[in-house]
């Protein structure tokens, strides 16, 4: 389209300084100048950027809020079925949940299937028992070999899968609190790792409120700690027992903690930029949906082999499911880890990386009103309420500023970066033009 527009300019620039004199222009009309076809240019810009746009700035907030909400929900939906459950699972490990949770990606090809059978009017039926899908909506799509797409969806795979095995055996060692306080600080390292690699565009706002999500993070964990020695005090004042008797074996781990407590957000940070990568194709929610599911494809079948770390970890011997009730609760985890990854990875090709992991952050203030409206719990103290305010704000600063890291962003930034190169070029083109004739 842009290059008939440029062979136009050059075609009418040729006939007026051509062999006949006669101006084709009309007699009130100008040949074509430098600024005329700037201007021109820069109206089929913003003709194409409006077209190329997939989520106005309005739509975007709203969408942005829908999927940080799905995020926080289905975070505090597993956990809770997770402390229900910690009975039944105290003899399954880590490995094999996650492992489970993740394979569970696959149900996103379900949205995608859905989808692209209303897009081409094609039947279910049809698409279920071929390779269409795949095809036209993740290799066409992204312009990727089998083979690379093979490839690169096995590296997310690995990238989701090994951090939240380190994060587990992180909790054998050091408080719960400190953990998750490591986990979400995810934030900084998904900036740093993007400004380094010019995924995301480095500003002042995204440092600030990076920092003020993090301390929001840690002042979040250190008012827990103090509200539970608070009820401990209160409750077990009576008790003998002052919980040092097992301190010494853990204390010496404590270092051996932090490791795999730190490993979590510098992985996970990895996976996010490299899945905002790889999911540049994605521009609307079934592309998003077959990526995830082939995500799940790999998972299923190539990190196995990646269970048999947990024992390296300290995690223990990997034991199977030993009755169907321990089965199906493991499922059920599995089904509310699939809402948590559709959330997150549509969030992460949408809104991008940065505001995703910020937006994650707020999985800690929900789970203190949750905790505090439904399970009368006291631990939003004066410390934690300034975390929560700090974290709200650093999620609310990025969205009402706009990252520049989504994926309407980042394509729109590109093209006006192809369009200035080609507009200097078309005028270089026309300067030499105008010197020969000369």
């Amino acid at each position: 389209m842009k290059s008939s527009h440029y062979n136009k300019i050059h075609d009418s620039f040729d006939e007026e300084h051509g062999a006949s004199n006669t101006n084709n222009y009309g007699s009130n009309s100008s040949p074509p100048t430098l600024t005329n076809i700037n201007n021109n240019e820069d109206n089929l810009n913003n003709y194409e950027d409006n077209n190329n746009t997939t989520f106005g700035s309005g739509s975007k907030v709203i969408y942005s809020i829908v999927l940080i909400a799905g995020v926080c929900i289905a975070n505090l939906w597993e956990n809770e079925a997770l402390q229900g459950g910690e009975i039944t699972l105290k003899y399954v490990q880590p490995g094999i949940i996650i492992y489970v949770n993740h394979s569970f990606l696959l149900l996103n090809f379900i949205i995608g299937l859905y989808l692209y059978s209303k897009r081409t009017n094609t039947p279910l039926t049809t698409l279920c028992c071929s390779f269409e899908l795949i095809q036209s909506s993740l290799i066409d799509a992204s312009g990727w070999s089998r083979k690379d797409a093979l490839k690169k969806t096995t590296w997310l795979a690995f990238l989701y899968f090994v951090p939240n095995l380190f994060w587990a055996a992180s909790l054998n060692y050091i408080p719960v609190s400190i953990s998750v306080a490591m986990q979400q600080s995810q934030c900084g390292f998904v900036y740093l790792l993007g400004v380094y690699w010019s995924v995301i565009p480095a500003n002042r706002i995204k440092s600030i409120a990076c920092v003020f999500c993090i301390l929001g993070v840690i002042l979040i964990s250190v008012g827990t700690i103090m509200a539970a020695d608070d009820s401990d005090k209160n409750g077990s004042s009576s008790s003998g027992k002052t919980g040092d008797d097992d301190g010494g074996a853990s204390n010496n781990n404590v270092i051996l903690g932090l490791i795999f407590a730190i490993v979590f957000p510098t992985t996970i940070s990895f996976f996010s930029i490299y899945f905002k990568m790889f999911s540049k194709h994605c521009i609307n929610l079934e592309r998003t949906c077959v990526l995830t599911g082939v995500i799940g494809i790999t998972n299923t079948f190539f990190m196995i082999p990646f269970i048999l770390l947990q024992p390296i970890l300290g995690l223990g011997p990997v034991i199977l499911p030993d009755s169907g009730s321990t089965f199906v609760l493991i499922l059920y985890i599995g089904f509310l880890a699939f809402l948590y990854n559709f959330f997150y990875m549509t969030g992460i090709s949408v809104m991008g990386p940065l505001t995703t992991s910020l937006g994650v952050a707020l999985c800690l203030p929900t789970s203190i009103v949750y905790d505090m409206i439904f399970k009368s719990s006291n631990v939003l103290n004066g410390v934690s309420f300034v975390g929560c305010a700090f974290v709200f704000g650093a999620f609310v600063s990025i969205i009402r500023a706009g990252d520049g890291d989504s994926t309407a962003e980042v394509n729109n930034n590109n093209n006006n970066n192809n369009d200035d190169d080609g507009i200097n070029a078309t005028n270089a083109s026309i300067g030499d033009e105008v010197t020969t004739e000369i």
